[in-house]
């Protein structure tokens, strides 16, 4: 059951086998509390459909349906259980923020403003030593390349690296699992709020 204002009540399994007696059921509807705040950019302009992530600290496992700024960069939630949340803002073009709030029931509480700090994206192809795409190679920016955080060539050997801080950055491909001793790299200037394309990796074995 639910009702706005309040958190949902849901019974326990009921077994409804013909000719089995039900005890009542009784469903209790706690009162909610709400989240509202704002995202801004550097400059301090809104920033338009960020996700607004709570997750409540005593209920890890539990994750209320994400909230989005809009053209203000304002985002209101309400009829969220009360306690204290981690709160994760997301946008693609932008490094994600974190905040804690406490939401106490039958009160809309208030973060600070979030301030993230716009990045940019690389994107390129890798090939190997005679042009030929390179399919599955592994592509990641960075010194030393930290390849868990690899994304992956596509089957036309493209690839595309988001969430990069404006400046220059090294970018690293090698086939997939393959050393790092074989991996081609280049220099890449990302500027923010750009895709920055033309990159060439070239592997040469």
């Amino acid at each position: 059951a639910s009702t706005p204002g309040f958190t949902p009540a849901r019974s326990p399994v009921i077994d409804l086998a013909r000719g089995t007696p039900t005890a009542p059921v009784e469903l209790i509807l706690a009162r909610a509390g709400g989240l509202a705040g704002r995202v801004l950019d550097e400059r301090g302009f809104p920033i338009e459909h960020a996700f607004i992530r709570p997750q409540a600290a005593s209920q890890p496992s539990s994750t209320p349906a994400p909230g989005v700024t809009d053209s203000s960069g304002e985002f209101e939630m309400r009829d969220l259980p009360p306690g204290t949340y981690v709160v994760s803002i997301e946008h693609e073009h932008y490094a994600s923020g974190r905040g804690d709030v406490r939401v106490d029931a039958s009160a809309m509480a208030r973060m600070q403003d979030v301030t993230l700090r716009a990045t940019g994206s690389a994107s390129g192809d890798v090939v190997d030593r005679l042009g030929a795409p390179v399919h599955d190679a592994e592509v990641v920016a960075g010194i030393p390349p930290g390849w868990k955080e690899a994304v992956r060539s596509d089957a036309q050997g493209r690839f595309r690296i988001a969430g990069l801080a404006p400046g220059t950055h090294q970018i690293n491909a090698r086939r997939r699992g393959a050393a790092s001793s074989a991996a081609a790299s280049a220099l890449v200037r990302v500027l923010a709020l750009e895709d920055n394309p033309g990159v060439v990796l070239r592997l040469a074995a």
